[in-house]
């Protein structure tokens, strides 16, 4: 899930929200729990970005992203699994979480290892 929110966002609703549609910002986003949502803000085409949804989401079914698009978005995941947590929070998340950087080394390894054919079936 969590190369395919970036792949569904920079691949797919970014172009077609954002810079076609005129909306502020647009994407996909998957919680802790593994509930998936598609948003925009400050859309002046909101229709359209329903229908932009439900085509990204028929678009990755279908595989129409590049190998290229899959390297981006598992460097786009890592980069957000990589950044600088405040000592403060480091162990609320791992407490309130149960997160470890054991943990975190495994999540980052099966996100390197994530082919199309995974996100398509997730997808």
């Amino acid at each position: 899930m969590l190369i395919l929110q970036e792949v569904a966002t920079y691949v797919h609703l970014h172009p077609l929200i954002r810079e076609k549609g005129g909306a502020y910002g647009g994407g996909c986003s998957v919680d802790a729990s593994g509930i998936v949502s598609m948003y925009s803000y400050r859309d002046p085409n909101v229709e359209l970005t329903y229908t932009n949804f439900e085509r990204t989401v028929q678009e990755i079914i279908d595989g129409n992203f590049s190998d290229r698009e899959l390297d981006e978005a598992k460097l786009l995941a890592f980069q957000k699994l990589d950044k600088v947590v405040e000592p403060s929070l480091r162990g609320l998340v791992q407490f309130t979480r149960g997160y470890e950087q054991e943990a975190k080394m495994r999540l980052r390894l099966k996100a390197l290892e994530i082919s199309r054919d995974d996100l398509v079936f997730v997808a």
